[in-house]
């Protein structure tokens, strides 16, 4: 299957290309970690796939419209609630 098949096929099946589909996936690993554990940001980036914090900040903003460290006080703050 040459390349730009598969990323039709990739493209109708989950309705995302692969990398926002792999970003997505990693964002969702994140959260376990941000919610479980008190690592730094850069050591859950690290974890879950990303080369910087930085990079991870951005992903994570974009998919989940708040930073890791917001996420992160709120999740603590309903669960302590």
């Amino acid at each position: 299957m040459s390349t730009r098949s598969y990323l039709r096929h990739f493209q109708r099946c989950s309705g995302t290309s692969p990398i926002r589909w792999l970003i997505e996936r990693r964002v969702q690993a994140s959260l376990a970690l941000l919610e479980a554990s008190d690592a730094p940001i850069e050591t859950i980036a690290s974890a879950v796939g990303f080369a910087t914090a930085t990079t991870f900040r951005h992903h994570f903003a974009r998919v989940m419209r708040t930073s890791p460290s917001a996420y992160r006080r709120a999740f603590r703050s309903a669960a302590s609630a």
